[in-house]
């Protein structure tokens, strides 16, 4: 379940634009975490390479874990993939590639539920493209 937690705040850390976050998010959590922080220590690291150390403030972990959870709470596999299309579908306007070997890059060590779960939505949103 860590594990799963982690590669999802990852995905959402370092690719979720802010407009999609502001929509999915409480509006605190959300802004708190888009405010620049300067005094931050390992501001800068953290954002070079999110997931690899811990986030630097407490608004970051709560946007990963609360996104995290929003899909890994669900009550069943569909339902689980239905909450991930819709980070998927606004990853993808960030990014070109999302397909089915991209969880390779991001989802070492996930379960295989988290795999399943991430099947059903990339093969929807390639389906609708």
């Amino acid at each position: 379940m860590l594990a799963d937690i982690r590669a999802l705040g990852i995905r959402v850390l370092s690719d979720l634009p802010a407009a999609a976050l502001r929509e999915q998010m409480p509006a605190d959590i959300a802004e708190a975490h888009l405010a620049t922080d300067p005094v931050a220590p390992h501001l800068e690291r953290a954002a070079d390479r999110p997931g690899f150390i811990a986030p630097p403030r407490a608004a970051d972990t709560a946007v990963a874990v609360t996104m995290a959870l929003g899909i890994l709470q669900q009550p069943g596999i569909h339902p689980a993939g239905e909450a991930l299309r819709g980070l998927l579908e606004a990853v993808r306007e960030e990014l070109t590639q999302i397909s089915v070997t991209s969880i390779d890059d991001w989802g070492r060590g996930i379960s295989p539920v988290l795999q399943s779960v991430h099947l059903g939505p990339v093969a929807k949103v390639d389906l609708v493209r």
